[in-house]
């Protein structure tokens, strides 16, 4: 069984890792996050597991940026659908 608290730290060190400062950069529109004095952003840190994850949080203040996805989906009730 995966452990939520061991996978979110995993991820925590990982995005830690800088990118490298040679890759263009993958989102020029994408708004910096100023986390305890560090700029970070999608430019500046990934994950090795996933590159294609983002910097992601949850809005409330004190949670902090992790690398995730941002997903939206909408569930019809009546069929059973769900469209993401």
């Amino acid at each position: 069984a995966l452990d939520p608290e061991d996978y979110k730290k995993r991820l925590r060190a990982e995005d830690k890792k800088q990118k490298d400062e040679n890759e263009p950069p993958q989102d020029p529109g994408n708004r910096a996050v100023n986390f305890r004095g560090e700029k970070r952003s999608n430019k500046t840190h990934r994950s090795l597991t996933d590159p294609d994850c983002r910097l992601v949080s949850k809005g409330t203040s004190g949670t902090g940026a992790y690398p995730g996805y941002t997903v939206n989906a909408v569930m019809e009730n009546r069929h059973r659908i769900l469209l993401g």
